[in-house]
């Protein structure tokens, strides 16, 4: 499953202290609309789709250009991702190697490369790209949290788990503040981490659905991972109200459904995942 976070390949790391703790009550809801308001699905991939159109147009003028080639790639892979479309995905990593042609000297290319493969779990592959983007001095902050998920997935938890925490605590964000949610779940700190994706949501600052869409469906993966099947049924249901097409967040809102015995709504929705 693309969109989730793949376990660690090594066995789990030991329980640890928590640092996201707090005194607050939980909200222990994910916001609405209202509260956060969002851009429509339907306009924003829209949009996307009006943009890759534009790309692919740019780039048959331009073959030579790979600054548009990269840009294509990454639009590819976002799309690809959340209508859950290997071959989508696998055009914008193929694309990657027309970018590190055209310009060998460019980290960016092997760089985007290597986290693409690494949400496909193509870890080897993205190991051997994130050391050429190394090498050819790229953008540090994106190649260290690159290097500790892959360390993560090694099971190298001295040195991924601190690498975590440093990243949240130097910037913090809804990217980093998921990262240590996720980091805290794994570590059996339930309250830390739903602290955490609390953090993470209250810093959401961008109207794009697909941010809120992909918060919520970690935190239902975390309620579901503890059997809390009602609050993950909450969470899978606001990033399907987010994004009515999602593939990932109706898949999971369908096997939590069935695990809660509502067979009826389950099978309706994964003959939506199947079309």
């Amino acid at each position: 499953r693309h969109d989730k976070r793949p376990s660690a390949s090594r066995s789990k790391p030991a329980p640890s202290t928590s640092v996201a703790g707090g005194t607050t009550a939980l909200r222990g809801r994910p916001k609405s609309m209202a509260e956060l308001k969002t851009t429509s699905a339907a306009i924003y991939f829209g949009n996307m789709d009006a943009e890759l159109e534009e790309l692919e147009r740019l780039t048959r003028a331009d073959a030579s250009n790979a600054a548009l080639v990269l840009r294509l790639s990454g639009v590819l892979h976002t799309r690809g991702r959340f209508k859950d479309d290997p071959v989508e995905m696998q055009r914008g990593i193929d694309l990657l190697a027309t970018c590190e042609r055209l310009d060998p000297t460019d980290a960016r290319c092997p760089l985007a490369r290597a986290e693409q493969e690494q949400s496909l779990h193509r870890f080897k592959q993205a190991r051997a790209d994130l050391e050429r983007a190394r090498t050819l001095r790229g953008d540090a902050t994106r190649i260290e949290d690159l290097a500790a998920e892959l360390d993560w997935n090694d099971g190298r938890y001295d040195v991924a788990i601190p690498a975590i925490r440093r990243a949240r605590a130097a910037r913090p964000s809804t990217g980093t503040w998921m990262r240590e949610a996720q980091l805290e779940h794994d570590l059996g700190n339930e309250e830390a981490a739903d602290r955490a994706f609390e953090r993470a949501e209250d810093l959401i600052n961008d109207t794009s659905p697909l941010v809120v869409a992909h918060l919520n469906l970690q935190r239902g993966i975390q309620k579901a991972s503890v059997g809390r099947l009602d609050e993950a049924i909450v969470f899978f249901r606001a990033a399907v109200e987010r994004i009515p097409d999602y593939v990932a967040g109706n898949e999971h809102l369908a096997e939590a459904l069935h695990m809660a015995g509502k067979d009826e709504e389950s099978t309706r929705l994964y003959e939506k995942v199947v079309s």
